[in-house]
């Protein structure tokens, strides 16, 4: 199964005994990030999680959601770590001094 969204990658995540897939793309990844807030974290998981994950896998995510308090966050954690690149960054200063 391959991705055919925007920067798409379809994931496969073992949740107890079931590997559910989810196909994640660059506009999920974006509104996910975009409707977390420091007061507002576990409807925008549940909502990812639903949005992306396989249709024919969508009672299995729903069973083990409503057996796991927290999962929705857990998850939708797991599986932006795994979507995103890791990637490392220098921030070089100028070296011109200033004078008064």
């Amino acid at each position: 199964m391959s991705s055919e969204k925007k920067n798409g990658q379809v994931l496969t995540v073992g949740v107890g005994e079931v590997d559910i897939r989810f196909d994640i793309g660059r506009d999920d990844y974006n509104k996910y990030i975009n409707s977390v807030t420091q007061a507002n974290k576990v409807a925008p998981s549940h909502n990812f999680l639903m949005t992306t994950v396989d249709e024919k896998q969508k009672a299995a995510l729903r069973d083990f959601l409503d057996k796991t308090p927290g999962g929705e966050v857990q998850l939708a954690g797991a599986l932006l770590e795994a979507y995103t690149p890791d990637l490392s960054f220098v921030v070089k200063k100028s070296s011109a001094s200033v004078t008064a």
